[in-house]
């Protein structure tokens, strides 16, 4: 994600090829996957989208973190465990 690395990110794991992006529903119920080739305004207009005090919220986690925290319940729904 960043071209260099940041200073808390030590082992450089989050690089574009290697992370995940997502956005949980208004309930927490489940993530949603936006994709590096989204659009702002389409990520504000996906059902549920949440802004918390102010600020669109977006969790970014590397693929090994979502292999291991992440199931699929339905096509582009997960639950994080």
């Amino acid at each position: 994600m960043l071209e260099s690395p940041a200073e808390w990110d030590n082992d450089h794991k989050f690089r574009i090829d290697n992370i995940r992006m997502f956005v949980s529903d208004e309930y927490n119920e489940y993530a949603m996957e936006v994709f590096e080739w989204s659009t702002f305004g389409s990520i504000l207009s996906l059902p549920g989208f949440q802004v918390v005090q102010g600020l669109p919220v977006v969790m970014i986690y590397t693929r090994d973190e979502v292999d291991q925290k992440f199931t699929a319940i339905e096509d582009n729904k997960f639950v994080i465990n």
